[in-house]
């Protein structure tokens, strides 16, 4: 019901101009509906869609990361910068409606823009509390969405990984003792690194890696629940990096997979790079979700296979012998009273189900069950 009512609050995307303006892509403007509904809008539903689940498998598990999502620039009445879904504000406001043991979340946005969509939804929200490390020189430039922010931090051109990392570490920390959430939002956006054209900062890939370790081990010292999205990012190496930063946060177990490292090893390939999942927009051109929309647009899509870094497993090869089991009871809990997946009849002709295709990876900071998470359509 939340996308439902979010659509038709937002943008009306039976109009591709309308598409065209949010994405910032002009050619889509001149495509008939069908096409963009096909193949614009239809992967940012899927996106958004793994960033609730993703939500409601912290809650469950300790930790999940959607290899992808993050629009924060949409919010609940406008689209903008490429983002047509505001995937966080739904995912909180599921959070605050379905979980009742959420009633406080932070949000970590460490994207390399302000996340103006997020901070218009919850403004005058006081069980929202909003940490922005951004450069301050970049779109969007809103002073009114700024008003939202409770840790305000704005980065000069070109700052590197020094002077970056000891300011989150500091404010991250200092957000967690400030503010006691019952779970994390982590916009974990790549467009920080050096080269990135619309980004305009300095930071290593290495020192991607090392962010992403102080926001998870200070999650975990604090006994939060955490899901990350990876947002904004424009180079082709992005997704390399993605797929780094979350072996590492495996490697120091600050997120743990017991059931997919002891169940079903044989149909799982022994690289644990395979923490790429299936139900995502499968792109050629590499890099963030931004990257897989736009470098995919008009190739051939296969929506069983998704590759973090052009991984080419299969979703055969991905499954353990329960996934099924587990994955219709996950689709039970979220589409429960219609909540969350009523269809999205924006073109009144070929609804998606919220659910369908999505991806999370979700675990447990305890070692308790994980598994990647896919359903077809």
């Amino acid at each position: 019901m939340f996308l439902y009512i979010h659509c038709h609050r937002t943008h009306p995307f039976q109009w591709s101009m309308n598409v065209a303006k949010i994405t910032e892509v002009p050619p889509v403007a001149f495509l008939p509906n069908m096409i963009v509904q096909s193949r614009v809008l239809r992967p940012f539903r899927f996106h958004t869609g793994g960033t609730v689940l993703a939500g409601k498998l912290a809650m469950e598990r300790g930790w999940a990361i959607n290899i992808g999502g993050g629009f924060h620039h949409c919010s609940a009445d406008r689209g903008g910068g490429f983002c047509a879904y505001a995937d966080i504000t739904l995912s909180i406001k599921f959070l605050f409606e379905k979980v009742e043991a959420v009633s406080k979340v932070l949000i970590i946005d460490l994207d390399a823009h302000q996340g103006n969509g997020h901070e218009r939804d919850f403004m005058d929200d006081d069980r929202v509390y909003i940490l922005d490390v951004y450069n301050r020189g970049i779109y969007p430039h809103d002073g009114f969405a700024k008003r939202a922010i409770k840790r305000k931090i704005e980065l000069d051109y070109f700052t590197e990984d020094k002077e970056y990392l000891r300011l989150v570490e500091r404010h991250v920390e200092g957000a967690m003792n400030e503010f006691e959430a019952d779970v994390i939002v982590y916009n974990a956006g790549t467009d920080i690194l050096e080269d990135d054209p619309l980004g305009l900062l300095s930071i290593s890939a290495q020192g991607i890696i090392h962010r992403d370790e102080i926001v998870f081990k200070k999650a975990r010292s604090k006994g939060i629940p955490i899901f990350m999205v990876t947002s904004g990012g424009y180079q082709k190496r992005t997704a390399r990096i993605i797929a780094d930063s979350i072996l590492n946060l495996k490697k120091l177990k600050l997120i743990e997979c017991e059931e997919a490292e002891t169940s079903g090893s044989s149909a799982r390939p022994a690289e644990p790079s395979a923490a790429s999942t299936s139900g995502v927009v499968k792109s050629k051109s590499g890099g963030s979700v931004f990257g897989k929309f736009f470098g995919g647009l008009f190739t051939k899509t296969d929506d069983s296979t998704v590759g973090l870094a052009e991984s080419k497993t299969t979703k055969s090869e991905m499954t353990v012998p329960t996934e099924e089991k587990r994955q219709h009871k996950i689709e039970e809990d979220i589409t429960r009273d219609g909540s969350l997946t009523k269809q999205c009849d924006i073109d009144n002709e070929h609804p998606d189900n919220l659910s369908s295709g999505v991806s999370a990876i979700a675990g447990t900071n305890n070692a308790a069950q994980c598994n990647s998470i896919t359903s077809e359509k």
